[in-house]
């Protein structure tokens, strides 16, 4: 980043500035607010409100629309959807911010939870009914990784990317197609620029595009909205040039060259039988013989350029068994099973999106199990290499560092990011994870190596070893944290209650239970997030879960130990102290199941004492314990998203039991209304607040934070296709 001598960012690699250096917040409302009327459409809407940018750059555009959605009452729900593929770091953002004092009160909230550069969907919640989806990366890798995730959101582009002459990436037909797909009926679009190649691009991609005065000394600028048809349908996008074409004679002569049969054989042009842009062509022109043609935009894709095709013409792999869920019906009250970490966000999620929630918890109070343990930890989970549960993980683990940081704020959570040093454990010795491999994967705010001496300095204490440092890990109170998720008005909770069965009616599901009739009208939607015991219910039993014993011992504090100020992990992990004792977890303590207490509250203490070198003097007298089961899948993974209807993908999908590569033509079922959150293991804290949000957008029917090879190795269907596989191996 440089510096103008008028304060302005300039981008070196584009030698461009990011904004007017003379007035950029009055280049902002007349390009983008004023040429989209945003804060006349913000005023009368009542549903949620999406607008997306691209380019979001210092986010003055972003800043400038809170202000004008605060100044109206926040009348909606903004969903601001930012793509940026060199982001600000969160010091130049400080730097280039302070100059507007008018938008000091949403710059805070921006600037509190700032992501570090991680490639993917940030969802930031800045406020009450304000959230921000920030999406880092090539804009056509993020869009295409969302596919039919985006399809039909958008009420309103910004197009602020850098010139086209530096930045074409920003500015290619490929682009405006899909940001055309993503388009709601009567979407607006604006931007600075009024290059001819522009305007003809977004023309063709299927907006009504208008050159208008710029602002300032810019002679020109460009406005539009998606196209409708002479029904007042909508157009998706489409080829121009054909629907511009007038002459039926012409259109005759080039449906005639497409059909054509290629020259030599093995050619692959654009009039090969196989080729979908050729059946697209072919369906598009046979409809202006019709005389029932209108003579506008198709308002969905013709056959042949699908959401699959359009997934596969970005190049995004993506198991074809995969498919978002449908959302739920709206004005409908929904109910979650399970009021546990991931029960529990999952309702406020909900919640915060609107929803009534009822959520059914089957032991009498909320201090049991895990919430029992008194400390636990939010900790990366690591990977050796780039995958959809590894981007998972990651966006998961700072999803949750901003949200319970924002309730520390907001709700006074005592949440404590004291951060935590990990050293190498045995197995991940031998999987020898070099510090350079993990910096490609994980920024520093996440994870970053530091040598023996690095790491005595920076704890104080005698470690052993090398080891990896978390600024952004920390520690709570598990029980502390559900009670504050749940405490809404928007969320009933009703202890004592066991869920036994799952009876789907045609308005959507009844919950019979122990106390028999549980609401007089069936909920739109049902979350199970009861662990293990999701077993139980008949649609469900398929499901590989299996609860795996954990235990906390907690010791008393002493002068050696005063000195923990960290989370000190390896084959156990410490806690700094907490009223006068430290707790020492075992996440999966296998090894000393079934053993007495004192026996493997000895095991623990000897192995927190070998990280240590010389030992730690930890005290060993009146130690208190407790134990608890997590869920955990047979893969490890999450179990997160949409039921599947199990019989009817069986048939659906059955070629696969006979061949394990056999082409799938056919989208999943899902059981409507029904969603899973089960299998955190002893990950909870990192991947359940983004797993509760992921399924609320599903159910809300708004843009998901989760990319579709992400939702696919999390998705619960993902069991029945490998067993299918296996069978056909």
């Amino acid at each position: 980043m440089e510096w103008t001598a008028s304060g302005a960012p300039r981008s070196p690699e584009f030698g461009d500035i990011y904004r007017d250096a003379a007035d950029p917040l009055g280049e902002s409302r007349h390009v983008f607010l004023d040429a989209s009327r945003i804060a006349l459409r913000l005023a009368d809407r009542r549903e949620d409100f999406v607008i997306a940018e691209a380019g979001f750059g210092s986010g003055i555009n972003f800043l400038l629309t809170v202000k004008a959605w605060l100044d109206a009452d926040r009348p909606c729900r903004l969903h601001y959807l930012g793509f940026e593929n060199r982001p600000l770091r969160r010091e130049d953002l400080r730097r280039s911010l302070a100059r507007f004092p008018e938008l000091a009160e949403p710059a805070n909230w921006l600037l509190a939870q700032y992501p570090p550069p991680a490639s993917g969907c940030h969802r930031l919640h800045l406020h009450d009914r304000l959230q921000l989806d920030l999406f880092l990366g090539g804009m056509n890798e993020q869009i295409s990784a969302l596919g039919e995730g985006l399809r039909g959101r958008i009420q309103a582009w910004y197009l602020d990317g850098f010139s086209p002459g530096v930045n074409p990436e920003m500015w290619s037909a490929k682009l405006f197609s899909m940001m055309a797909q993503c388009c709601a009926p009567q979407a607006t679009i604006s931007t600075y620029s009024a290059a001819g190649a522009v305007r003809r691009g977004l023309e063709d991609s299927g907006f009504a595009m208008k050159r208008v005065k710029g602002f300032a000394g810019k002679r020109h600028m460009l406005r539009g909205a998606l196209r409708e048809t002479r029904s007042g349908k909508s157009s998706s996008p489409g080829f121009g040039m054909l629907f511009r074409c007038h002459s039926a004679n012409l259109r005759r002569k080039l449906a005639s060259a497409i059909a054509r049969p290629p020259k030599a054989a093995g050619t692959y042009a654009l009039y090969a039988p196989a080729n979908p842009i050729r059946q697209r062509l072919l369906r598009t022109l046979s409809r202006f013989e019709d005389p029932a043609f209108d003579g506008g935009f198709p308002r969905r894709p013709l056959p042949g350029w699908s959401d699959e095709s359009f997934a596969q013409d970005q190049d995004h792999k993506v198991p074809k068994w995969f498919g978002f869920p449908g959302s739920a019906a709206k004005g409908g009250t929904v109910a979650v099973v399970g009021a546990g970490i991931a029960g529990s966000s999952t309702a406020s999620q909900l919640a915060r999106r609107g929803w009534r929630v009822v959520v059914f918890e089957r032991a009498e109070t909320l201090d049991h199990g895990v919430n029992s343990l008194g400390q636990l930890a939010l900790h990366c989970r690591t990977f050796g290499q780039d995958g959809p549960l590894a981007r998972f993980f990651l966006l998961g683990f700072l999803h949750s560092a901003r949200e319970f940081a924002r309730l520390a704020r907001n709700r006074g959570l005592a949440w404590h990011s004291c951060g935590q040093t990990q050293l190498p454990r045995p197995r991940e010795r031998q999987r020898k994870l070099s510090p350079e491999a993990l910096a490609q994967l994980y920024p520093d705010e996440v994870l970053r190596w530091l040598s023996r001496e690095q790491a005595r300095g920076l704890t104080g204490l005698p470690l052993a070893g090398g080891a990896w440092h978390s600024p952004a890990a920390g520690w709570l109170d598990p029980l502390k944290l559900c009670r504050c998720w749940l405490d809404h008005p928007g969320i009933e909770l009703r202890c004592g209650t066991r869920i036994t069965s799952l009876e789907q009616d045609g308005n959507g599901w009844r919950l019979p239970g122990n106390r028999g009739v549980i609401s007089d009208e069936p909920f739109a939607a049902v979350v199970i997030a009861c662990g293990a015991s999701a077993r139980g219910f008949d649609a469900l039993r398929e499901l590989p879960l299996e609860q795996v014993p954990g235990e906390v011992i907690s010791i008393p504090e002493n002068s050696a130990s005063s000195g923990i100020h960290h989370i000190i992990r390896g084959d156990r992990a410490i806690f700094p102290a907490m009223a006068g004792r430290h707790c020492i977890a075992a996440s999966f303590p296998n090894a000393i199941a079934g053993k007495e207490a004192g026996e493997s509250a000895g095991q623990s203490l000897s192995l927190i004492r070998k990280m240590f070198e010389p030992a730690l003097g930890l005290a060993s007298g009146e130690i208190r314990g407790a134990s608890a089961e997590r869920c955990q899948s047979s893969d490890f993974a999450p179990i997160i998203g949409g039921a599947p209807d199990t019989e009817e993908c069986r048939r659906r999908f059955a070629a696969l039991a006979r061949n394990a590569r056999a082409r799938i033509s056919r989208p999943p079922a899902h059981l409507p209304g029904l969603y899973l959150n089960l299998a955190h293991g002893s990950h909870g804290l990192c991947s359940a607040p983004l797993a509760a949000d992921y399924l609320a957008s599903l159910i809300h029917g708004e843009t998901p934070p989760l990319a579709r090879d992400m939702g696919a190795a999390l998705d619960p269907l993902r069991f029945l296709i490998r067993s299918l596989r296996r069978q056909g191996a």
